[in-house]
């Protein structure tokens, strides 16, 4: 048996459970003469749903392609609910994570019986012998290529070569992601468009993102007696923002992260309207802003227990170009505010969610 945490027994009897808000029953030896994936999750477990999206599209839906893994073996992915209450969420989670073959583990009995001692928590079967033997069990996820490597292993003829193994290990994904949002309102209007390339090779994941954003403010100034310079004004501006990051598992536990990032326009809406207001307070002095930037950060990540508890540290630099504040006192030339930011920031995070 290949894990982490090898806790699941060597083998397994057969179970039948129904599935998820229905009297219909599905038992496992349904599927003896393939190979079987469990999915253990729970609505409120964050890290499943990218576990449970990942097993669905990558595991469930490419073997259905292919029809079964390399030794013609068909592969079923079983995501088994461990939490019974609030129906509407996990009918949520389904949703979103595409699960397509859901059953209801009433009171964690399967979970329990492979020694269950988190989620996410994801455990390979297949059929020898007339016997459900456990070829993998992880608490935690390891990434889809660990999991593909034991799939295809089940059938394989004796020998395979080491190139071989080192093409399971490395095999690539790509995914593309594109989500647009809005903000409207009687004198604000923003949108904000991205586009993000997901690019995974083995335990090394690249994101590279790129987002137009537009910005539409109704400049409407205070009205003061003998102040007749300032006027209403519609401002718009757009801003370009490009960002890679880039995370990869050194172990089960240990993960490092890192990112860099650019962005050339006003950030926010604030900044655009103090902008027009100190341009029409103060023309004489006013210097037009061009709002830009970068960053680069750099961080590790140690899971100490799967799922429930890590300890995270993050090294940042940030370098902005913003629009200035000004100031004009009696007697005094106009004061410009600083222009030019550089902020370094390191970031401790603990979470433990059973203390």
């Amino acid at each position: 048996m290949t894990s982490a945490l090898a806790q699941a027994p060597a083998s397994i009897p057969p179970f039948t459970l129904k599935k998820f808000e229905s009297e219909e029953t599905v038992s496992l030896d349904q599927f003896d003469d393939g190979v079987v994936v469990l999915d253990f999750f729970a609505y409120w477990c964050v890290p499943c749903r990218k576990v449970s999206t990942e097993l669905e599209e990558l595991v469930q839906q490419f073997y259905s392609g292919k029809n079964g893994n390399p030794a013609g073996k068909p592969v079923q992915v079983l995501s088994l609910n461990i939490e019974q209450s609030r129906a509407a969420r996990t009918r949520q989670f389904i949703r979103q994570t595409g699960a397509s073959l859901v059953l209801d583990d009433v009171y964690g009995r399967v979970y329990k019986a492979l020694g269950g001692r988190g989620i996410p928590n994801v455990i390979v079967l297949a059929n020898e012998s007339g016997q459900w033997n456990v070829l993998y069990a992880h608490a935690g996820y390891e990434g889809v290529d660990k999991i593909r490597q034991v799939i295809d292993s089940v059938g394989a003829a004796a020998g395979r070569s080491p190139a071989d193994e080192l093409a399971v290990s490395l095999s690539a994904t790509h995914t593309v992601e594109i989500g647009s949002d809005g903000l409207w309102s009687s004198d604000i209007l923003l949108t904000d468009t991205t586009a993000t390339h997901i690019y995974t090779l083995g335990k090394t994941e690249f994101r590279t993102s790129y987002s137009f954003s537009t910005l539409e403010v109704d400049y409407n100034p205070a009205e003061e007696a003998f102040v007749f310079w300032r006027e209403q004004a519609n401002v718009t501006e757009e801003r370009h923002t490009l960002q890679e990051s880039i995370q990869h598992s050194l172990t089960p536990a240990l993960t490092m992260n890192g990112s860099f990032s650019g962005y050339d326009g006003f950030q926010d809406y604030r900044s655009l309207w103090l902008n027009e207001f100190y341009r029409q307070e103060y023309p004489a002095g006013h210097k037009e802003a061009k709002p830009r930037g970068a960053n680069i950060n750099a961080g590790l990540r140690w899971e100490y227990a799967p799922t429930t508890a890590f300890a995270q540290v993050d090294y940042a630099w940030q370098t902005d170009t913003i629009a200035s504040g000004y100031e004009k006192k009696p007697f005094l030339p106009l004061a410009r505010g600083r222009s030019e930011l550089d902020t370094h920031t390191v970031i401790l995070t603990l979470e433990n969610i059973l203390t």
